[in-house]
């Protein structure tokens, strides 16, 4: 390559530097947020936090609010989570149990004002995440395995 050619090809480039170095920098157009994050961020107001680390196949207490004409009391309703559903403020928990040969079912909104506490009191070990076989299942066969601790 000659002296003449070296200097053409490098002239752009010094041209080029110099445009870059005196033209203003833009910012950054602020980000748009997708839609499904500012509804978590808007839910993550609603969540409570003292709600424990729940699993299918705990044995749970849920003290649920109940309204009796213009009296409020709270009600325990203890028994196994046999199922969960959705996420964020919408979690629902399902709890069954059998009282006096009659098998409950109730499903909670876990984030509920009208839930007022849930406790663990046991955890089974179980290798699912829904337990409705244990619908069809009566007296010794509906036990499941607590975990060791």
């Amino acid at each position: 390559m000659s002296v003449s050619e070296q200097e053409a090809v490098d002239a752009p480039e010094e041209t080029a530097l110099a445009v870059s170095v005196d033209a203003e920098v833009e910012p950054e157009p602020a980000r748009i947020k997708p839609g499904a994050e500012i509804i978590r961020e808007l839910e993550a107001a609603d969540l409570k936090a003292d709600r424990p680390d729940l699993h299918p196949g705990d044995a749970v207490r849920v003290h649920a609010t109940i309204r009796e004409g213009d009296r409020e009391r709270i009600q325990i309703f203890e028994g196994i989570l046999i199922a969960m559903k959705h996420g964020g403020n919408r979690r629902t928990i399902t709890v069954r149990k059998t009282s006096f040969g009659v098998a409950v079912e109730r499903i909670f909104p876990l984030h509920s004002p009208l839930v007022a506490k849930v406790e663990v009191v046991r955890s089974h070990h179980v290798r699912r995440a829904k337990l409705y076989f244990l619908r069809k299942r009566k007296g010794k066969a509906a036990r499941l395995r607590e975990k060791r601790r």
